[in-house]
Order: C-alpha cells, then structure tokens, then sequence
C-alpha cells in the first residue's frame, strides 16, 4: 500500500468520524424528546427512598430496556449504582426516562467489549433528549 492511500484512509476515517458526530449532533440537538417528564416523578415519600421507588417503577415498566446492545435489566442494583455518584432533583426525574433513552436514543461512544456477570459484552453510552416540564430542583431527596 502506498503512503499515499494511507493518508486518504486516514482522512476517510477522520471525515467519517467527523459526519457521525455531526449526526449525534443533530440528533441530540434537533431529535423530539424520547420522554418527556413534568418534574412530580418520584417525589419524596416518607419511609420510601428514591432507590425504593425507581425500582419499583422499573418492575412495573417490566424491569428491561431492548437497545442496540442488547436486553438490560432495569432493577434496584443498576439504581443504586448510579446512585452511587450522587444523585439531586434532576437525576432522579430522569431515571423515568431510562427506558426511552436506551430504546430510542443513539449511541455516542461506542466501548470495547467488558466482561460483565463472566460473560463478554460489547457496551456504550446511549444519549437521547428528553423534556422535563417544570422546574423541580428544589426538592430535596432521602
């Protein structure tokens, strides 16, 4: 191969790179919301924490998203891992949007392949937009 077909495939691979970002792009920015939330999703309860009801939801919602990856399971333990890097009004809201943004959002970065539960899985981020109606920051969580 001649160093003058390498430099056209790198240029190919970059102009590529740059026409799917521009796609994510658009998409993100243009794109309907896949959800749209009025802000009251998971309010305080007493004696429930948010882990308790967005599991609970998640099981009634039938506990699993369809995306470009595979199945994934909608459960307490997916919750409280992410949970774990805090948690304010916002992201509470939007764990109702879980779903929809995995079935119906695009891949942004796509990973290698990660061992998860022993088994190979190919993984990524999925990002769609979403609407929350009113501003509900305010709140505090347990």
């Amino acid at each position: 191969m001649s160093t003058d077909n390498l430099i056209n495939a790198t240029s190919f691979s970059e102009d590529s790179e740059k026409s799917a970002k521009a796609v994510q792009k658009k998409f993100l920015l243009e794109h309907p919301p896949v959800k749209e939330l009025d802000g009251n999703e998971f309010l305080p309860i007493p004696d429930k924490t948010i882990t308790q009801q967005v599991a609970a939801y998640y099981y009634h919602i039938g506990g699993k998203a369809i995306y470009q990856f595979g199945e994934v399971k909608l459960d307490k333990r997916g919750v409280k891992n992410s949970s774990g890097h805090g948690i304010g009004r916002l992201k509470a809201i939007a764990f109702a949007s879980v779903k929809e943004v995995l079935e119906k959002g695009i891949v942004i970065l796509e990973m290698a392949h990660h061992h998860v539960h022993n088994k190979k899985q190919q993984t990524g981020i999925i990002a769609a937009p979403i609407l929350i109606k009113k501003n509900a920051t305010s709140a505090r969580l347990k």
